[in-house]
């Protein structure tokens, strides 16, 4: 299996992406205007290959490990948690996370008691999960720690969940807490009041989203790996987009190596040296690419900034 070379000879990339407006990570529209955390990825990817990102719509989340086993996509881009079950039974490589989330609890304002949340409030009441995601079992641990009884509705979207509030069929809706915030504004459009929660207690899982490859093939599962730790190591570095397109970088040291421009170096480092250069010039480092998508709807996490920045994310060097 060679799956780089496959993308190389078609000249086409295929990211699995959302067919869900997820706000922040993905939004495919039809006149070709796709924006998004997700989005930028992809096209980092391609860039560094040298060919052209194609946004394959996942219509479910369990539709994202058959399009990958089914070599449909390349590469999923779709809020995927890195687990190990996951690992081991389908068929799957997780990257480097590309934002630490944990899953939290939207509630529709007509249940809360004067815009104020309590699980005790929660008992008896039906809960929207989407089915096969990584939310369940520690929504239900949640739930049992705290003596609450639900009824979970299984969904096969955060689409499918929104239809299912505004109808009255679920009173709360579990998910990352990134993807609530796409819930919550799509359920305003429809002039339905919504609040993600507030409580010691959550976020109460921890949510890894990473790109995902097919096993079986390390070279583009270290590829792929490599050009997102990279998108961090520019970022700690400060080599930007506008750095790299004008010129005038000071490359020195890891900045040097991080871009190819290094020829003292082992012959594959500079090759790689060179994809990630071409990744930041097409749509820059990890800060600029989440400051540009996703920082409207949501806060960065310490966790997904580099320690040099004064963040929790240690990347490995590239050296």
């Amino acid at each position: 299996m060679n799956i780089m070379g496959d993308i190389i000879s078609r000249g086409q990339l295929w990211c699995g992406l959302s067919s869900s407006p997820m706000y922040g990570f993905s939004n495919l529209t039809i006149s070709g205007n796709e924006t998004g955390l997700e989005v930028n990825l992809c096209m980092a990817y391609a860039a560094a290959l040298g060919v052209q990102p194609i946004y394959v719509q996942i219509t479910s989340y369990t539709d994202r490990f058959i399009s990958l086993n089914n070599r449909s996509v390349d590469v999923i881009l779709d809020q995927a948690t890195a687990t190990i079950t996951r690992e081991l039974t389908l068929n799957a490589t997780f990257a480097t996370p590309y934002m630490h989330d944990g899953a939290g609890i939207l509630a529709l304002d007509s249940v809360l008691s004067s815009s104020s949340f309590s699980f005790a409030n929660m008992n008896g009441s039906t809960v929207c999960v989407v089915a096969n995601s990584s939310t369940i079992v520690p929504l239900q641990n949640l739930l049992k720690k705290n003596d609450v009884n639900v009824t979970m509705i299984m969904v096969s979207t955060p689409d499918d969940a929104i239809t299912s509030l505004a109808g009255g069929k679920c009173s709360y809706f579990s998910l990352d807490q990134s993807s609530l915030v796409t819930t919550k504004a799509l359920l305003q459009l429809q002039n339905i009041g919504s609040t993600i929660v507030n409580d010691t207690q959550l976020p109460f899982s921890n949510e890894p989203l990473s790109p995902v490859t097919l096993s079986g093939d390390e070279n583009w599962a270290f590829f792929v790996n490599w050009i997102t730790q990279s998108l961090f190591v520019a970022e700690a570095n400060n080599v930007t987009k506008a750095s790299l397109t004008s010129g005038n970088a000071i490359l020195v040291g890891e900045s040097a190596r991080l871009v190819g421009s290094d020829v003292t170096v082992d012959p594959s480092l500079l090759l790689l040296g060179q994809a990630v250069s071409r990744a930041v010039s097409k749509v820059g480092n990890f800060g600029e690419i989440y400051n540009s998508t996703f920082l409207p709807y949501l806060p960065r996490s310490t966790l997904d900034i580099p320690t040099a920045l004064g963040g929790c994310f240690s990347y490995i060097p590239f050296e």
